[in-house]
């Protein structure tokens, strides 16, 4: 096959993939209040898991990505579970649901007001970054239910010079939970389909995706039992972007 056939198979596998992301999503969201007649939201959420899981097999098929996954099974364990992962690409989020029997995300504000994503977003109960303290109050809820909640500190995909900002909403989760914070790293190489990059970006011979699962962060390690809400939170919150920085450039 000629790199130009590559080339032409690679933007219909792309372009393919997105449509049906995209027509997917507002099925979902079309049927879930019949859906919800029959189950609380969760029947939602399996329903979106499966079409994050097709979505994620038309990308390896087409040969848009390759996966390497290690560690999964620290996912699969019953909750609550607070996951942190960091958010380079823009199948993080589907693949990680992909990955999960059940999981509650946060969501960026413009993908909850998104046309295509909102009843999904609504319909499912995921949470909106809109309000930072009234998404803490509610995914202490949910911990302290038995769920698990999927957090990206950055709050949108990694700018290509590197990790965002990291914001401590998930550190005031499991400070005020008591949950350890379960670290998702991502890599995608070569650093494509990130902030500012076009969705339809892929090299000619794809994508090489690295999914790790690392060793649960216990928050009371980094504290020392005097500090404030707010510092505790700081430490911790430093020491998840130290690891993540750590995993990323590190090579370790």
């Amino acid at each position: 096959m000629s790199n130009r056939q590559i080339s032409i198979r690679r933007a219909a596998g792309a372009t393919a993939a997105l449509i049906y992301y995209g027509f997917g999503s507002l099925t979902i969201a079309a049927v879930a209040p019949v859906l919800r007649l029959w189950g609380p939201e969760d029947v939602v959420q399996a329903w979106v898991r499966r079409g994050h899981q097709l979505y994620i097999f038309m990308l390896v098929r087409f040969g848009l990505i390759r996966i390497d996954a290690q560690g999964l099974e620290e996912l699969q364990g019953p909750g609550p579970m607070l996951i942190v992962s960091n958010h380079p690409s823009l199948f993080d989020a589907p693949m990680l649901g992909a990955l999960l029997p059940q999981v509650d995300f946060i969501v960026s504000q413009s993908r909850a007001s998104n046309p295509i994503l909102a009843g999904i977003v609504r319909q499912a109960g995921y949470l909106t970054n809109r309000d930072g303290v009234a998404v803490v109050e509610e995914s202490v809820r949910r911990l302290d239910a038995g769920r698990k909640m999927l957090v990206f500190p950055e709050g949108t995909r990694s700018p290509t010079s590197g990790l965002g900002k990291f914001h401590r909403g998930a550190a005031h989760a499991a400070l005020r939970t008591g949950c350890d914070l379960l670290p998702v790293v991502i890599t995608v190489s070569p650093r494509k389909l990130m902030k500012g990059q076009k969705w339809y970006d892929i090299p000619e011979e794809g994508l090489d995706v690295t999914v790790r699962v690392l060793e649960p962060i216990s928050p009371s390690k980094h504290l020392t039992g005097g500090e404030t809400v707010s510092v505790a939170a700081r430490k911790v919150t430093n020491a998840l972007r130290k690891e993540f920085e750590r995993k990323l450039y590190d090579g370790e």
